[in-house]
């Protein structure tokens, strides 16, 4: 089963709402299917209630990979592209990953 998209308010109210059935007795299967999300999400936040409350039932987002380009980096390559692609060699002014990955190297 896909993840629920949304906002982080929407997620916990999504969570807060499967252990509120949960806690009026339903298995974790009836649940499941009344939310809808898998047994195992609904177990997953039952445990993580159980250990920290209900602030453990809020969502983290995953900060993502790292950046590779320090922040000057970041700007130098930013003055780079706004000059334009014509001013680095292609006929175009579309800018492409390979194009800008070309640039960075």
């Amino acid at each position: 089963m896909p993840g629920l998209k949304g906002s982080a308010d929407l997620l916990e109210d999504h969570r807060r709402r499967a252990l509120a059935l949960w806690d009026t007795g339903l298995s974790l299967n009836e649940v499941g299917r009344r939310i809808p999300c898998s047994s195992s999400s609904v177990l997953r936040w039952l445990r993580a209630r159980r250990r920290g409350g209900p602030d453990a039932l809020r969502v983290r987002f995953s900060p993502g990979r790292p950046l590779k380009l320090g922040e000057s980096q970041r700007r130098r390559l930013l003055r780079l592209l706004l000059r334009g692609a014509p001013a680095h060699g292609y006929r175009t002014q579309l800018w492409t990953t390979a194009r800008i990955a070309e640039v960075i190297r």
